[in-house]
């Protein structure tokens, strides 16, 4: 059968190791309870002999708010799941890190991050997470596109004394990927990796820094 979302809030603020999640809504009685974080209307589970299989969805933008230093992302970053047979859930990242260290001129501003697989993988859109026997969530993309992006608004962000910044995608990019930069002025410049993402919780992969300048 199949399972629509019920959302459960956590009042304790971020940046938390454990929190207790309240809802107004009951949830059914279960041997097997599946939970996703952040929550979306779009997350449902169906139920299978074969296998339940949660869906999720990956963002194809990241809006970094400057204002809100606990929200800096849109809803959908961070990606993470949970499968437990009671309430007690214990989540499991569904996300690497790129990480960047950006160096530009202080009369710019950077206005975009874009971040493409080599192997033209899938980046962004609906997927399907698993549970394989030792309980790690699989993922495999139904579809969507091909690149995440992190969007810094039309005055962008300055990096004149360095901007360090954690990209969220998925563990699909099997042989590197390349990251895009693009500035307010204009300037447009591309940086490859070899580095491959994996299944980790909190994986991060780590970039050589960025001089814009050079």
């Amino acid at each position: 059968g199949n399972s629509t979302g019920v959302e459960f809030v956590n009042n304790e603020g971020a940046y938390f190791a454990q929190g207790q999640f309240v809802s107004r809504s009951l949830l059914s009685d279960s041997s097997v309870y599946y939970a996703v974080y952040p929550y979306s209307a779009a997350s449902k589970c169906t139920f299978s002999p074969e296998g339940d299989v949660i869906a999720v969805e990956y963002p194809s933008s990241l809006v970094f708010n400057q204002d809100d230093p606990d929200n800096l992302y849109a809803g959908g970053a961070n990606l993470m799941v949970a499968c437990s047979g009671d309430h007690t859930f214990g989540f499991k990242n569904l996300c690497s890190y790129v990480e960047l260290m950006i160096y530009g001129s202080e009369e710019d501003a950077l206005k975009s991050i874009a971040v493409t697989g080599k192997n033209d993988e899938i980046l962004s859109g609906k997927a399907d997470v698993t549970f394989d026997e030792e309980g790690d969530p699989q993922v495999k993309f139904v579809s969507g596109g091909k690149s995440v992006s992190v969007d810094f608004g039309a005055e962008g962000q300055p990096f004149d004394s360095g901007l360090l910044i954690d990209v969220s995608v998925p563990p699909v990019l099997s042989e590197g990927f390349v990251v895009t930069l693009t500035t307010v002025n204009g300037v447009v410049k591309s940086f490859r990796s070899d580095e491959s993402s994996s299944l980790l919780i909190n994986q991060i992969i780590s970039m050589e820094e960025i001089h814009l300048d050079d």
